[in-house]
This record gives structure tokens, sequence and C-alpha cells, in this order.
């Protein structure tokens, strides 16, 4: 059944997806370095390993001999590698991470849906660690929305990670980052042309900024209770904002 899965895929492909070692795929390359190069039907070789969930090591490899050709290639899906890393659970945080340190404009890529790795990431149930890391490569990918008009969110509600045991807090998390990408934390430039004094609608904006200024601590409470300060980093350089909170940034760091 693997050989015939495999027939029309390029021998150097099928050493790999079958658990072929390291130094045999690099005796493979030596004598055959085009092999890397080749694409296997709809996608690359990079796109192929990721998808068989390989290790690391010769995901690394690979990039190293060929990047930046395969990094940014994409499939007949217009997917790049980072987006199928980011949707298979066969491939871990470690391959997710290698490819957004290499090519990190990969978390603003948008494949034949206009949707980011976030998106799919979301749409696959993905770990918290790889939602994370995407976030932190492309804060902005929170608010983009595909052709279908959806969000990153949008897709974790639809996929409700609590339906399953793998990660039950994405959808909070991805909705306290658009909160805190969004609170105002801070007095609203008053109206020029209106030429008396609403009181009352200043006491109301008080109270407004008073409850945005109190949901703003507890994110960035929460954020530190998981001991992710990329996202407090991320909150203040993303909302200016938040600045009347700097004080609680300062208390935040470890």
């Amino acid at each position: 059944n693997e050989c015939r899965r495999h027939a029309n895929i390029h021998p150097l492909a099928v050493v790999i997806a079958l658990g072929g070692s390291l130094k045999v795929i690099k005796a493979m390359v030596n004598t055959c370095p085009e092999a890397l190069n080749e694409r296997l039907g709809r996608r690359t070789l990079l796109h192929y390993v990721i998808s068989e969930g390989v290790d690391i090591q010769i995901i690394k490899y690979i990039t190293a001999q060929c990047c930046p050709t395969l990094i940014s290639q994409t499939d007949s899906f217009g997917s790049i590698p980072l987006h199928l890393a980011a949707s298979y659970p066969s491939s871990s945080r470690l391959v997710l991470s290698h490819l957004l340190e290499i090519y990190p404009n990969g978390a603003h890529a948008l494949d034949n849906r206009s949707q980011t790795a976030l998106h799919r990431a979301c749409k696959s149930r993905a770990s918290l660690s790889k939602v994370l890391a995407l976030i932190e490569a492309n804060p902005k990918a929170l608010f983009w929305r595909d052709y279908g008009k959806n969000t990153p969110l949008n897709w974790a509600e639809k996929f409700d990670h609590s339906l399953t045991d793998v990660c039950p807090e994405v959808v909070e998390l991805i909705s306290m980052m658009e909160d805190i990408l969004t609170l105002q934390c801070s007095e609203r430039v008053s109206n020029g042309q209106y030429a008396h004094d609403h009181t009352t609608d200043a006491l109301h904006d008080d109270t407004i900024i008073d409850e945005e200024r109190q949901r703003a601590k507890e994110i960035l409470s929460h954020f530190q209770a998981m001991s992710w300060y990329e996202g407090i980093r991320i909150a203040f350089a993303c909302n200016r904002n938040l600045i009347s909170l700097i004080e609680v940034q300062l208390e935040l760091y470890p």
C-alpha cells in the first residue's frame, strides 16, 4: 500500500516519507541535487515532506539546500509550505517556527482563498503553541478577512477547539488578543462641532474607559500567567491607546 501511495513520487520524496535517515537523504541529494526542486504533482518537495510530518532536522536540511527557492513557492491551492505546517497535525511546532524564522514574510502570505497561515491553523484546530507563534509573526492577521469574510477567530469558533482535547484555550486567546489590540483605554477626542459641554456623555465615556482599562489589565495579567510575554509586548507595540497602562506593562515583565 505504501509503495502504491508513493508510486508517482520522486524516489527522494519516497525515501523521506518512509523514514529514511538524514545520511541517506544527503547521499541522494549529492547524487541528484535537482531532485530538491522537482514538483511532485501539484506541490513541491517541501510541501510534501511537511504534510508527511518528517523530522525537523530533515526539514532544516532541505531548506538549507534550496532556501529561499522552495520556501515561498505555492502549490495548486496557493499555499506556501507555512500554510501546510500550520494546518497539518502531523507537522510539529518546531517545523512551523523554523519556517517563520527563515521566511518571516510567510506569515503575511495569502492562499487562493485569501487565507493566512493563522486562518489555516484555526480551521485545523491547531495547537495553542502554533497559534501563538503565528500571532507573534503577524498580529494583523487577526483582523484579516478571507474571501468568505471570515477572520481567524471566526474559523476558530466554527471549529470550536473546546470540542476536542487538543486546545480549548484557542478561541479565548484569540478573542483576548483582538480585544487588547482594539481597546481605547484613553480619553476620546471631543467632537469640535459641539459648542456646549455634554457632561452626561463625558461621564459615560469615563465609565467606558474605566471598563476598557480593567479589561486590558485582565487580559495582560492572563498573558503573564501563561508566560506569554511576547503577547504583552505586541499589545503595547500595536495599540498606542494602552500607553496609559505603561506601568502595568513594567509590572508584568519578569
